[in-house]
């Protein structure tokens, strides 16, 4: 009986959610962990993550060195398209994080539908992140990637081509803020008043 990557999602998380953070898996949980994720890493460790709140952060011993390492992308690996627009999205992180600093006493932009909820994050309207980048990529492909230096996900190659899209990206968002309640459930709707609105990207820098 094939067992669904739901069952494979719950079991690993049962498993994580069992050992304790900064203690190596015993040898039990390695071996189980390995056959959910069709892995044969030789060690687990629940770890801190250092740049956003995640209680399954998770490293692996591979060539006698710990690193980060995604479980849930080992159930369920991102398509090349999905891929890209995660390196996309991570090489405008920095310049979200300093909206959202600078911007983080503003309301909500869905505080009339409900209570918030969680953090506020930067969030696109008018247009989503995932609306720019397909335009994007529809002008320029798909990226060619590598891996990245810390062997932790993938980057451009091409230094020149990140630069491109780095300069459509300030060009064209507009952003806001969202609680992380409110942006988790909104989906690709768009607020609804013009003055919940934060300036667009480009006057913002």
């Amino acid at each position: 009986m094939k067992v669904t990557k739901k069952a494979r999602k719950e079991q690993a998380q049962a498993i994580i959610d069992r050992n304790v953070i900064g203690i190596k898996f015993c040898d039990a949980d390695i071996a189980e962990m390995n056959e959910v994720l069709g892995c044969d890493h030789h060690g687990y460790k629940r770890m801190r993550n250092p740049d956003f709140k995640d209680p399954r952060h998770l490293h692996v011993l591979r060539d006698g060195q710990w690193r980060a390492f995604s479980w849930n992308k080992a159930i369920s690996p991102r398509s090349q398209t999905q891929e890209v627009k995660k390196v996309m999205r991570d090489s405008v992180r920095s310049v979200l994080a300093e909206f959202r600093d600078e911007c983080y006493d503003h309301p909500c932009a869905y505080e009339h539908l409900g209570p918030c909820g969680g953090d506020m994050t930067a969030d696109h309207v008018g247009k989503p992140f995932d609306d720019l980048a397909d335009e994007f990529l529809r002008t320029y492909g798909e990226p060619e990637l590598e891996r990245a230096a810390s062997d932790v996900g993938y980057r451009f190659v091409d230094m020149d081509l990140e630069a491109k899209w780095f300069e459509f990206h300030q060009a064209h968002a507009v952003l806001q803020m969202v609680c992380r309640s409110h942006n988790a459930s909104k989906g690709k709707r768009e607020a609804p008043t013009q003055h919940d609105r934060l300036t667009p990207f480009q006057e913002f820098v």
